[in-house]
């Protein structure tokens, strides 16, 4: 835990350091190689966190699989580390909830985990492996373990917060993909 802990720190310092013109540009790459591919063009139901800040921009991806009829889905926080997926029919149906983070009203029901064929999943850092750092709150490694063993988990990463191998636990949900401006990759298996 203190190895991730210190990592997070030196990760959090790289990501303030990018500039606004290089976000741009990565996260509209990143949105459009994630809509060219066959794992989106084959879910129906997607999950999708929504980019607020300086996360990636999830915006485009959001909007364009509404307009192309799948079932969309974003987190909505319950607390202490547990989150749900509520279905989304609009942008409209997204407001600024919980610690600011732009989340689905309540109004919107609550999607069955094992319903999901797609999962975004953000992150500070990833590796070529699928494993990657998050902000620290342990919400998606325990959504993860609620999706059916055959749902997609794309992990989005600007390249350059891309880190060579990065800590793995036993709490740790391994990506299937991972998505930079260059290109949806699969993950290696690390020997």
């Amino acid at each position: 835990m203190q190895e991730k802990f210190e990592l997070r720190k030196i990760l959090n310092g790289r990501f303030l350091e990018l500039c606004d013109a290089y976000m741009h540009s990565a996260d509209a790459a990143i949105a459009a190689n994630l809509l060219a591919s066959e794992a989106y063009a084959a879910a129906d139901t997607i999950f999708s966190y929504v980019g607020v800040k300086r996360e990636i921009r999830t915006l485009p991806l959001i909007t364009r699989a509404l307009s192309d009829g799948k079932r969309l889905c974003a987190p909505s926080i319950r607390g202490n580390g547990v989150m749900d997926a509520r279905v989304i029919a609009s942008i409209g149906d997204l407001s600024a909830e919980y610690q600011g983070l732009t989340e689905p009203a309540k109004h919107c029901a609550v999607m069955n985990p094992r319903e999901i064929d797609l999962i975004i999943v953000p992150c500070l850092s990833c590796d070529p492996y699928g494993n990657r750092i998050g902000y620290g709150g342990g919400y998606y490694d325990r959504y993860l373990k609620q999706v059916r063993p055959d749902a997609c988990k794309i992990v989005v990463c600007r390249k350059q917060l891309l880190s060579d191998v990065l800590p793995f636990g036993p709490n740790d949900i391994r990506a299937d993909l991972y998505v930079t401006e260059d290109g949806l990759f699969p993950v290696a298996v690390r020997l």
